[in-house]
């Protein structure tokens, strides 16, 4: 394990750059090393209010989960949402694609991988209490339109 800041901003850095490139608002975040505040098990969180993404710990010998977290977390970000719907995946298969682009297979082997679980645990019903009220207010803020709302739900969620 690395305990280094300084190591994961040049990580987020990177990531940023590379996958994100796009990604305007990007410079309004920062990144810090670990766990979130209230969420001591988790290995990254997105927390929109603060602009803040935290990575538990970096990992020595495994660049590519590191990657991975730190995508996922920007993928967070870039979507405006706590959940890993249908937006989220696609955009976590795009970062997927541009690592294949850059020759990185088995970074877009993993991230792959990391979309996967998230269609399979929407499809077995595991969604974490905290991502359904983030999903519900991701789309509140959006929609505008309380029965539009429930029906965009209900469309997602089965």
């Amino acid at each position: 394990m690395i305990n280094s800041q300084e190591a994961l901003e040049q990580r987020f850095e990177q990531v940023r750059r590379v996958y994100f490139p796009q990604w305007r608002r990007g410079k309004d975040w920062s990144v810090r090393l670990g766990a979130a505040p209230g969420r001591p098990r988790i290995s990254g969180y997105c927390d929109r209010e603060t602009h803040t993404i935290w990575i538990r710990e970096l990992h020595r010998d495994d660049e590519i989960a590191d990657l991975v977290v730190i995508i996922h977390e920007i993928t967070h970000a870039l979507a405006g949402c706590y959940g890993h719907g249908v937006g989220f995946q696609r955009r976590l298969l795009r970062a997927a694609d541009d690592a294949e682009a850059q020759d990185n297979a088995a970074l877009a082997t993993a991230l792959r991988k990391e979309v996967a679980v998230c269609v399979h645990s929407r499809r077995r019903g595991m969604h974490l209490v905290s991502h359904v009220y983030g999903e519900i207010e991701d789309a509140a803020a959006e929609c505008g339109d309380y029965d539009k709302l429930v029906r965009e739900l209900a469309e997602e969620n089965g």
